[in-house]
This record gives C-alpha cells, sequence and structure tokens, in this order.
C-alpha cells in the first residue's frame, strides 16, 4: 500500500508569494514528511487569482519550498491546474493514477486547515480514495468559518463540484 501525504494550497500574498497560511501548511507537511512513512509528496493548487496578483501556480511555489527545503524532486507531484477544492482532488486522482498510484492501491493523507481537510476528504471519497488525514487548527477569521461551513455541506450534497454553486465559484477564479 503507498502512501501519498497530499498538502493542500491556500493564496499568494502578494504576487506569486505564498501566504502565511500556505507556509504554516508546508512546514507542518515538511515535519510530517521527515518523520517517513510516506512515498510521495502531492502538493495541490493552482492560478485562482488574476494576473496581477498570481502568474505562478501554487503548487509550483510549494514545490520550489520544499526542494529548497531537502525534500528529493523525484518524490514531489505537483497538481498545478485546480482552482478549487474538487478540482485539487479531480485534477491530482487522474495524476497520480497515470503514475500507477490508484485508490485501490494507495492511502491519501489530506494535510491542510481541519474544515478544508473535510471538504477534501468528501470529496476524495467519492473517487474511492481511502485516507488518513492530517487536518490543521489555526484561526481562519470569522468569515472563513462561515464560508468553509458552507462549503462543507455543498461538498456533502455535490461531493464532485459539478453543481451550481461550484462551477459558479470556479468561474470567479477562471483567468
Amino acid at each position: 500500500m503507498f502512501r501519498i501525504l497530499c498538502i493542500l494550497g491556500d493564496w499568494v500574498d502578494p504576487v506569486n508569494r505564498l501566504n502565511q497560511t500556505t507556509v504554516l501548511r508546508l512546514e507542518a507537511g515538511l515535519r510530517v514528511w521527515e518523520k517517513g512513512g510516506y512515498d510521495v509528496m502531492l502538493l495541490t493548487s493552482g492560478i485562482s487569482l488574476p494576473p496581477h496578483k498570481q502568474t505562478i501556480p501554487i503548487a509550483t511555489l510549494m514545490r520550489e519550498w520544499m526542494l529548497a527545503a531537502g525534500v528529493p524532486g523525484h518524490k514531489i507531484v505537483a497538481e498545478i491546474r485546480s482552482r478549487d477544492t474538487f478540482e485539487n482532488i479531480e485534477f491530482s486522482t487522474a495524476i497520480l493514477v497515470e503514475k500507477g498510484l490508484t485508490p485501490g492501491n494507495s492511502t491519501l493523507c489530506l494535510l491542510s486547515h481541519w474544515q478544508h481537510v473535510c471538504r477534501a476528504d468528501i470529496t476524495a471519497k467519492s473517487y474511492g480514495w481511502r485516507t488518513d488525514n492530517l487536518p490543521l487548527r489555526y484561526s481562519i477569521g470569522c468569515k472563513g468559518l462561515v464560508i468553509g461551513s458552507f462549503m462543507v455541506i455543498v461538498h456533502l450534497f455535490d461531493p464532485r463540484g459539478k453543481g451550481v454553486i461550484p462551477r459558479w465559484n470556479r468561474a470567479q477564479r477562471t483567468f
């Protein structure tokens, strides 16, 4: 059984620089990776901000961070097209399956804020993944908590993100 450590990205702030939350996730992921037990590190997040704020996929910046921290490049898989949590899992699944890492022979360990992990877990299970998650607890503010809670409900009713709300959200993030 292969074990995949999946670190979900957040945002860039300012232009093409990882925000503090993404760095927090990377630091936590690096600590977990260094303890061993994972075959592959999956970094997932694309471009979801306008060109005056973002021209480099978040997963590319995350990969550079992990390489600088000493993670071997051949152990890192970067999914760079996703605009939301639904696509994080959908596009990552396609990449992993192409590499022979399937829901049938692998476990996906999702690492992010606990609400983000809840959403990603719902979607991952809809693709057949076994999950063993590492939810992080840190403040995301009242607005983030409300939106995150709403999106957990959306994921429960639309686990693959094909409905109106996810499509509208992605349209706002397409540049």
